[in-house]
């Protein structure tokens, strides 16, 4: 294709690859990677220091990656991706909104959409449900209690939690709502939970079933999901960005959510509630090595009762200060701009300078010099074999360094005995001069 431009929006992984393209002269990279938690891996701040041009979900993620890069990495907008306004928007009639649901228009619900997997809480949003309930039968408030519903648009099974288990655990099967979609009829329903599949309400045919990533319900049938309830929450141990959350805040819901990445900012910049945390946890290394958040399980349920209680007014003017925060910074005109600027300040070489110009072969020095320590041979090698100097101090050569020092590297053999190879000079010569071939 020759692009002038490569622009990727997606997690390191997928694209770390391109750091280290045999063409990466030839074009200009624009990335915005997701930053969901702190710290970021020293070799994705590597990566995006080798990057034209830095963007992020959110200010959160901006703040973090130049306070951890000691501002060397300069993020150059916040271009948050945005609900549809047009379909995303409140109710004109929240009560015959319900009523066509199947639901009573008095019940008091709060809702989540989250996929079901391990960093989504949804055992924590029970334990907190059941705590609040618990309050209100506490307080004498035994119709509020009668009346409270969770509303969970998720799937099962999925990647993360056993969710009939965690029903009948908190005692909950009757307080918990979910989402069924029909195979044979089309029909969307909230149902209490009924298996994985069932009967379909609608059309009496065995294919109804929860929703999931593969096939789910479109856009306009889930904005009318997510404007029926009182109160959405996203409770989390972490957040790229979280777009349920500002899905539901288009459709004029207050919503509650955790004080940690992205969260934080949607928790406050109008309409919004934050969730404290109540203490950190850090992913082991093989994973993200980042901190995650586990939220106060015992003030979420404390400020779901003080909302529940509170006058109708309040909740009404948090509804409309939520569609409004939306309308001010999370919309697609917006979110284009930033992205036109960005793209139209991005100066293109010719293609006689990149794509066109001639093969660039690098001429390695082959004769290596004697009486140098790891360090100086690893420098050694970035300069005179690679010619990229720049890179002696990414993580790759420090790593590379730490490994001629002990003089292995431990690994799995296929049984899941740990195993250690060996790494020399000879080997590390080996990877250079292959990825010299390479380019």
């Amino acid at each position: 294709f020759q692009p002038d431009i490569v622009i990727t929006i997606r997690d390191w992984w997928m694209d770390s690859w391109l750091e280290k393209a045999a063409y990466r002269h030839c074009f200009k990279w624009i990335t915005m990677p997701t930053v969901d938690g702190e710290p970021q891996k020293q070799e994705w701040i590597d990566t995006y220091k080798t990057t034209d041009k830095l963007l992020t979900y959110s200010h959160w993620g901006k703040a973090l990656l130049e306070r951890q890069s000691n501002k060397q990495l300069k993020v150059e907008a916040v271009a948050s991706p945005c609900p549809d306004l047009e379909i995303f928007r409140p109710s004109d009639d929240k009560k015959k909104l319900r009523t066509s649901m199947g639901l009573k228009e008095d019940l008091f619900i709060i809702q989540s959409v989250m996929r079901n997997q391990p960093r989504k809480l949804y055992p924590d949003i029970m334990k907190v449900f059941a705590k609040y309930l618990k309050k209100c039968e506490d307080k004498g408030l035994h119709d509020l209690a009668s009346k409270s519903f969770l509303y969970f648009h998720t799937t099962y099974p999925d990647l993360g939690w056993n969710l009939p288990v965690e029903l009948r655990k908190h005692k909950l099967s009757h307080k918990v709502l979910f989402t069924y979609m029909c195979d044979a009829c089309s029909a969307v329903y909230p149902s209490f939970f009924n298996g994985e599949s069932c009967v379909c309400k609608n059309c009496g045919q065995p294919s109804a079933r929860l929703p999931n990533t593969a096939m789910g319900i479109d856009r306009p049938t889930l904005a009318k999901i997510m404007s029926v309830p009182d109160l959405y929450i996203q409770y989390s141990i972490c957040e790229g960005f979280g777009m349920p959350i500002n899905d539901a805040k288009a459709c004029g819901i207050p919503i509650m959510a955790v004080e940690y990445s992205a969260m934080t900012e949607q928790a406050h910049n109008g309409g919004g509630i934050g969730l404290p945390v109540q203490r950190f946890f850090q992913e082991p290394v093989g994973q993200t090595n980042q901190l995650r958040a586990f939220p106060d399980n015992e003030i979420a349920s404390q400020k779901l009762f003080d909302f529940a209680i509170a006058p109708q007014e309040y909740r009404d003017n948090l509804g409309r200060e939520a569609r409004a925060c939306v309308e001010r910074f999370y919309n697609w005109d917006r979110c284009a701009k930033i992205w036109e600027s960005v793209l139209d300040g991005t100066e293109v070489p010719a293609h006689d300078k990149t794509w066109l110009s001639p093969p660039k072969i690098i001429q390695p020095v082959t004769q290596i010099p004697n009486g140098m320590d790891n360090a100086q041979f690893v420098h050694w090698c970035y300069t005179n074999i690679l010619k990229c100097p720049q890179d002696i101090n990414t993580h790759v050569a420090q790593k590379t360094i730490e490994l001629l020092n002990v003089g292995f590297e431990t690994a799995q053999a296929g049984d899941g005995r740990p195993i250690r190879m060996p790494v020399d000079r000879n080997r590390v010569l080996q990877n250079m001069f292959g990825l010299l071939q390479y380019k």
